[in-house]
């Protein structure tokens, strides 16, 4: 997985699968289907699929991956157990949630049992539990899958360790939303504190568990605490990466991102300049990082009333993700829709139509017709039919 998803993020997503292709078919031929060396492309294979959003090739190569581990090796093996999760994660992401929670206790019991407790294969598959407990709205019960998930990562870790500040969050993310602010803001604060006190305010561990935390605190409407955590983040990287850093870069776009969501964008727009600026200098004009920042920015830009500026901005962001994901990829058809939408509001009906009948049809073909996303571009493709006076036609989309 982890040479798919880089592959995918600097945009060669259709170079890597062709490659991955040739490759399944030469080992295929020289060993057969089975042999793991074949296996082994195939899982890559699928988690491409699973990361373009390609749920169904995803489900289909995983699900042999996992046939045939499971009789060369066995129901505990590790590359068997491996199939299992990558599996689950597919189902997860569609609506077989319940399927999922099968294969991840499965996978889960079977760690425990091979590697231990704490054993980080262990721990992610517990973490991925947690996660689909609570997609499943099944909160208590994720929240103490959570809290074993941190108990046991501090235990192996010590409390100041990344992962063990990422399962801190992740609990406190969760009793946020359950209305268990305080709670969640004492975990935070105390793990800053820790940090603080073991490696220095300023030290890159304790910047990213003030990050956390801002996180959290804009979740639960303290918006001048999450700011003044999130520009302490970007002046501590500032000071000790330089402005051009990635991670400097990073901190500048979550506090862009804080700042538009907060009704604030017209302070947003040189930090995201200057986050779209850098991107291009050091990853490239295609990167997909730096299409995002470029979706980002022209979406403010949109949000500012500046529609043309965005239009002229949106189209490459539109053309440079097909390019690297795949015409009918969700992250392609939500700019072409954001670009749908500036024509809109501008009056350019005529260019508004083509983009919001192909991105509906892309989003039938992805989620189905009854989805919430396909059916809210219908409902704009009907306003769009209103403008251009076409009232017939656009009466069986409000139905």
């Amino acid at each position: 997985a982890g040479l798919a998803a880089t592959l995918l993020v600097v945009g060669l997503r259709h170079e890597v699968d062709d490659g991955l292709r040739r490759l399944l078919a030469k080992r295929a031929a020289a060993h057969g289907p089975g042999r793991e060396a074949c296996l082994e492309v195939a899982h890559e294979l699928a988690s491409l699929a699973f990361l373009s959003a390609d749920y169904d090739g995803a489900e289909l190569l995983m699900a042999q991956v996992y046939d045939h581990r499971e009789a060369a090796f066995g129901p505990r093996h590790p590359l068997t157990l491996t199939a299992i999760t990558g599996l689950a994660q597919v189902f997860a992401a569609t609506d077989s949630r319940a399927n999922a929670e099968v294969l991840l206790r499965n996978a889960l019991q079977c760690r425990e049992a091979a590697l231990g407790p704490t054993h980080d294969d262990t721990l992610r598959s517990l973490d991925s539990l947690a996660f689909l407990l609570g997609a499943l709205g099944r909160h208590e019960e994720a929240e103490v899958v959570y809290r074993q998930v941190l108990h046991r990562r501090q235990a192996a870790l010590g409390p100041g360790h990344p992962m063990a500040l990422l399962a801190l969050h992740n609990l406190a993310a969760l009793l946020n939303s359950l209305g268990k602010a305080a709670a969640a803001d004492a975990l935070h604060r105390g793990a800053v504190e820790h940090c603080e006190a073991a490696v220095g305010p300023e030290h890159p561990l304790t910047l990213w568990a003030v990050g956390l935390r801002a996180a959290l605190l804009e979740a639960a409407g303290l918006a001048d605490a999450a700011e003044g955590a999130l520009r302490r983040v970007l002046a501590g990287r500032e000071a000790e990466l330089g402005t051009a850093h990635a991670d400097t870069l990073f901190a500048a776009e979550d506090l862009a991102g804080f700042l538009r969501r907060q009704g604030r964008p017209q302070d947003a727009v040189a930090l995201s300049m200057r986050v779209l600026e850098g991107r291009q200098r050091t990853l490239g004009l295609e990167h997909l990082e730096t299409l995002s920042s470029l979706f980002q920015h022209a979406r403010l830009l949109q949000s500012l009333g500046r529609h043309y500026e965005a239009s002229a901005l949106l189209p490459r962001v539109a053309k440079g993700r097909e390019a690297a994901l795949g015409a009918t990829h969700q992250d392609a058809l939500a700019a072409w829709h954001a670009l749908a939408a500036v024509h809109q509001a501008m009056g350019q009906y005529d260019r508004a139509e083509p983009l919001l009948r192909r991105v509906r049809q892309g989003l039938e073909a992805l989620r189905g017709v009854d989805h919430a996303d396909a059916l809210r571009v219908g409902r704009n493709l009907g306003e769009v039919l209103v403008g251009l006076g076409q009232r017939e036609a656009a009466e069986p989309i409000f139905r």
